[in-house]
């Protein structure tokens, strides 16, 4: 397997910024095992969340390394339509969101 796209990962909950950041940690572990030598892992996230989430973090305690950050072109993507698992609560805005993109070491 040569890539990973992780689009606005989010695990909710009491501690929603140590429990998504947990969920990050895991997948990195588990795409380590996954990946080949170049492969590649796509995680979108809105501005709000990248700094909360500290991107560049995780990657340091990984095998993996940032090698890019996009800005996400929503245009590319007609029709979409962000959705947040519980209805009752409104969706934070990710206009403004970046795709991090990490390359095994």
């Amino acid at each position: 397997m040569g890539e990973i796209i992780f689009q606005f990962p989010f695990a909710g909950g009491n501690n929603k910024v140590k429990e998504t950041e947990k969920l990050l940690n895991k997948m990195f572990i588990e795409a380590d095992n996954i990946l080949n030598n170049q492969g590649i892992i796509y995680i979108t996230v809105p501005k709000f969340w990248a700094s909360r989430f500290k991107m560049d973090e995780l990657s340091k305690r990984t095998n993996f390394k940032i090698i890019e950050i996009k800005k996400f072109e929503f245009d590319k993507f007609p029709g979409y339509e962000h959705r947040i698992t519980d209805v009752d609560k409104a969706a934070s805005s990710i206009r403004e969101s970046y795709t991090f993109i990490y390359q095994k070491r």
